[in-house]
């Protein structure tokens, strides 16, 4: 990773993927898809790289990867493609970030960051806005199911990781500990949170941040993010 990251500069991030690869789809037909705008990887690139692009022009010193709903369950289930297709396919992700880069030829340094959304968000059941499965899910079950997905993002040479929405501070942590296998990585982590001051799950944002803060890989961990919420 770039070290000029850490430093006190402002970034300026690109936006929703769905908002900013409209223009290039039919909406409809990736809203009813499940696994959302994660199949385009497969079924439209230029579209993805389109969005990219437009994000560059606009400004973005960063691109996000389109695969916040992307996993090698999800992708062999719908996408019919076998383990090692479906893990390639979570990598091209960041080659086509790489590509809209290069075709912009922009002088600006333009960072990538890996999305990896919450367990909840390949169910397809809106649990990913409460995060309810983690009462029952085994922590070996979700570390098993996330880390394939970490690391072909980091593999393909991200700058950061992005885990975004985690509804609980349990997932967060499971992500945590997975960062650890990859010493050198840094990552932000987004909570989603149901009011100012609880996540979606309904810990304290304030408990959820001091467990993360006490976790191994905190050196590692270089933002913490709210999404739908204010924590006081």
């Amino acid at each position: 990773m770039d070290p000029t990251i850490l430093n006190e500069k402002m970034y300026l991030l690109d936006g929703s993927f769905i908002s900013g690869v409209t223009p290039y789809i039919d909406i409809d037909s990736v809203k009813k898809h499940p696994l959302w705008g994660s199949n385009l990887l497969f079924n439209d690139e230029q579209a993805v790289i389109n969005s990219h692009k437009d994000y560059i022009r606009a400004g973005a010193e960063f691109l996000t990867t389109n695969t916040y709903q992307a996993s090698i369950g999800g992708f062999m289930k719908y996408l019919n493609l076998d383990y090692e297709q479906s893990y390639e396919l979570i990598k091209k992700s960041v080659t086509i970030c790489k590509q809209a880069i290069a075709e912009e030829n922009s002088e600006r340094n333009i960072r990538i960051m890996g999305s990896v959304g919450p367990y909840g968000a390949w169910l397809c059941d809106g649990s990913e806005y409460h995060g309810n499965y983690i009462v029952n899910l085994p922590y070996k079950e979700l570390y098993d199911w996330h880390k394939p997905r970490i690391q072909a993002l980091i593999e393909a040479g991200i700058d950061v990781v992005l885990f975004e929405t985690i509804p609980s501070v349990d997932e967060a942590i499971i992500l945590l500990d997975i960062l650890t296998e990859f010493p050198f990585q840094k990552a932000c982590l987004s909570f989603s949170c149901k009011d100012g001051n609880h996540l979606s799950h309904g810990e304290t944002f304030a408990s959820a941040v001091e467990k993360l803060w006490t976790n191994d890989s905190r050196k590692q961990l270089i933002a913490i993010e709210v999404e739908y919420g204010t924590p006081h």
